[in-house]
């Protein structure tokens, strides 16, 4: 590859700067590739939208063209080319064997880039692939090896790698790479999340994100947290250095209960094999204010993951009850720290308490009389406080009665006020329920009910609303083939009520109603996935599908489906079809088949594709593997999200052409270049990107960020006319075409 002459003069400038060494201090052994200051962008471990990150990226000023020199001697032991991911990319072997990576180059030196322009030729492609002989290409400390760019994915930034003889990635913080760094870790957040039925915080089956208070190097959660059952800590935190404001991964983390130490997990490898289990390891929630990804301070099964430390069978998550975490109070300190050893710790206390429980809340009104009854029921406490308090509309509570009483049966009599009425009940450690009731309803008034629920892997959460306060709590009735049964709702707001009940692997369809009302019914799918075992599950006749391959699974689960009509998206054509799967944040060890099945009335089913719902309105297509004699569309998958089907039936564009239609030009050696670009199914291979001259194919490098396809021809051009064209292909089959002709004096 030939460097342009600004280019050139650039290297040059660059070439009088002082050569700046790592600074000196343990594990320093490799020299500073920029002649820049030391400044990362991002570090080993963060979380990337397929795997982690496997290295450390170093700033370029938001510029390209800096001199990339050798930290070590070794050799060259392959180059890639690609239009995606790390772009230009050099490896180098170095003399104890680790590897060197160097990705999103702008060029390589002389004697590689000649070597790399004869492969594409050869290939007739800009991606290639070279494997270079040991010592073939030797490397010297310091020696000039490639400029930075910002070739494959990103802004400008040299990112480099440590790989050990393996080829695993290492941290380069530990291995030989260091920056300047005074500044402790920063923590944003903590989030307790529970797992299994049994299993609550604060009186939630979901994760709860906890707000932290202070500065500094110390934190203090803002509320204390009651669990119960099993729940695991995830922290919501990210280091900073001195030379630049970028957030980076932390180094390692530490979780001690009651000053003993549970878990610790350090960043120090990640195989690539093993890559994709970032989601076992990360957690991305919505909070008030945003959402965010959090390290798991435990393992979820199914983890192969290296970098935790925990004692033998253990799993860091914290088991509530006798002979785990007792009832009571319990002081949480998570810590941590980055490579250079600045440390944070952030503080949380949380109460072991089962929650008290109101089973049943009656109003009977006798005349200027009112007989209240409950049912309470708590498995830790031996006596509550009780009270019921009065309301004219559910905003401003009035005190009626106040009493202390052990768990059971309970009665009360009251002068009859129409309006609502509260019973609350509190335990010693302030846990609390509560349940609500109407005096003087219309009983001709109808009820308007919402039922929704929440799949978890072995269990669904039922949320109620109703259109008014009703006069009691209202029940549930479940069915399936195996069970018919009422259960009874926990009141979570003045017309919200929830229910948790278990799949049952040989139930088959699940129904859910409301007992004695005219209401929406929910079926759930009683369909287990298990690990080690193939399985393909379907809804509505096959309108949706999923397909497991034997080694997919992690742990045992339900999948559960909800269709929903998708709305309107840039450059694509609706068509009524998506598909909503669940439980939430589940990964998988091996790819699922997903497919939903097209309407019959859709004219061109090989425009369609499966799209992932990225939020804000943004879609993007997973894949377009299309069975015409089911009507299914499809893609592999690596989670469980939002679905849906899209058709794709606009042309690409091309909206520049250089040099222009009927320019005269007195350069030998234009620049040849067209902007491309698709706001349908995107353009996803280079061979769908067609670059000639006068006839003949050239070698286009394709930037898919800057949406460029460009070539500057290696001969000068003959004096005459020249035609330019470009071909241009979607991922759905469209394609586009322009010329240009133009004149060379």
């Amino acid at each position: 590859m030939r460097v342009p002459a600004p280019l050139r003069r650039r290297c040059a400038w660059l070439a009088c700067w002082v050569w700046w060494p790592c600074q000196a201090g343990a594990g320093a052994e490799f020299t500073w590739p920029l002649a820049l200051e030391h400044a990362l962008s991002s570090t080993f471990g963060e979380t990337r939208p397929t795997a982690f990150h496997a290295g450390i990226d170093l700033k370029t000023q938001g510029k390209t063209g800096f001199e990339v020199r050798a930290p070590a001697g070794g050799y060259l032991w392959r180059v890639r080319t690609s239009p995606w991911g790390y772009g230009r990319s050099l490896y180098q072997k170095l003399d104890d064997g680790r590897i060197l990576v160097y990705a999103h180059l702008q060029g390589f030196a002389p004697p590689i880039a000649a070597r790399v322009a004869r492969a594409q030729q050869a290939k007739q492609a800009y991606t290639v692939d070279l494997e270079l002989q040991p010592g073939e290409v030797p490397v010297a400390r310091g020696q000039l090896i490639a400029w930075s760019g910002d070739s494959g994915i990103g802004a400008p930034h040299l990112h480099l790698e440590v790989r050990d003889a393996d080829n695993i990635p290492l941290n380069p913080l530990i291995h030989g790479f260091q920056v300047e760094d005074t500044l402790p870790p920063l923590f944003q957040g903590l989030a307790l999340v529970p797992m299994g039925m049994e299993s609550q915080v604060d009186g939630s089956h979901r994760p709860v994100w906890v707000a932290l208070r202070g500065a500094a190097d110390r934190y203090e959660a803002e509320d204390t947290l009651i669990a119960a059952g099993r729940f695991g800590v995830s922290a919501q935190v990210h280091d900073l250095a001195d030379a630049a404001p970028n957030q980076l991964a932390p180094y390692r983390l530490r979780l001690y209960v009651d000053g003993k130490s549970q878990v610790t997990s350090t960043y120090t490898r990640v195989s690539y094999t093993d890559g994709h289990q970032v989601f076992l390891d990360r957690l991305r929630l919505d909070f008030p204010g945003g959402s965010g990804v959090f390290f798991n301070l435990f393992r979820l099964r199914g983890n192969r993951l290296e970098f935790y430390d925990l004692p033998p069978g253990a799993d860091g998550l914290l088991r509530c009850g006798a002979g785990a975490l007792a009832r009571g109070p319990h002081e949480l300190v998570i810590q941590a720290e980055d490579a250079a050893g600045n440390t944070s710790r952030a503080q949380l206390q949380v109460l072991v308490d089962e929650l008290p429980r109101i089973l049943e809340f009656q109003l009977h009104p006798a005349g200027s009389t009112l007989r209240a009854q409950a049912q309470v029921e708590d498995p830790d406490d031996t006596e509550l406080e009780l009270e019921l308090s009065w309301s004219a509309d559910g905003r401003q509570w009035q005190p009626e009665l106040a009493t202390r009483g052990e768990p059971g049966a309970h009665q009360w009599e009251l002068p009859a006020k129409a309006g609502l009425w509260r019973l609350q009940a509190r335990d010693a450690l302030g846990g609390a329920d509560f349940k609500t009731g109407a005096l003087g309803e219309d009983a001709t008034l109808p009820v308007q009910f919402s039922l929704e629920y929440q799949a978890f892997p072995d269990f669904a959460e039922v949320q109620l609303s109703t259109g008014h306060p009703l006069a009691a709590a209202p029940l549930l009735i479940f069915a399936d083939a195996q069970r018919r049964e009422t259960l009874a709702l926990r009141q979570t707001g003045l017309q919200e009520y929830r229910a948790s009940l278990p799949f049952n692997p040989a139930g088959g369809a699940l129904t859910i109603q409301v007992a004695d009302h005219t209401a929406p019914s929910l079926t759930l799918l009683q369909q287990q996935v298990n690990p080690g075992q193939e399985a393909q599950v379907q809804w509505g006749g096959g309108e949706a599908r999923l397909r497991f391959a034997a080694g997919s699974a992690y742990a045992p689960f339900f999948p559960q489906a909800r269709p929903f009509s998708p709305p309107a998206a840039v450059g694509l054509e609706r068509t009524e079809v998506g598909c909503d799967f669940t439980p939430e944040r589940l990964s998988f060890d091996q790819q699922v088949e997903v497919f939903l099945r097209y309407p019959p009335e859709v004219a061109n089913p090989r425009r369609l594709g499966l799209y992932q719902d990225r939020g804000e309105g943004e879609w993007s297509l997973v894949g377009n593997e299309l069975d015409i004699a089911q009507r299914l569309v499809g893609a592999k998958v690596r989670r469980l999200l939002r679905y849906a089907l899209f058709s794709d039936t606009q042309a690409p564009s091309i909206t520049v052409l250089q040099p222009a239609a009927g320019a005269t030009l007195e350069e030998r050696r234009p620049l040849l270049r067209a902007q491309v670009g698709d706001e349908g199914s995107g353009i996803g291979r280079e061979e769908d990107l067609t670059l000639s001259l006068d006839g003949h194919r050239l070698i286009g490098e394709y930037d898919p960020e800057a949406g460029t396809l460009s070539n500057r021809p290696e001969a000068p051009l003959k004096p005459g006319r020249h035609l330019l064209e470009v071909k241009v292909r979607d991922q759905s089959g469209n394609q586009a075409e322009a010329r240009a002709e133009f004149t060379v004096r």
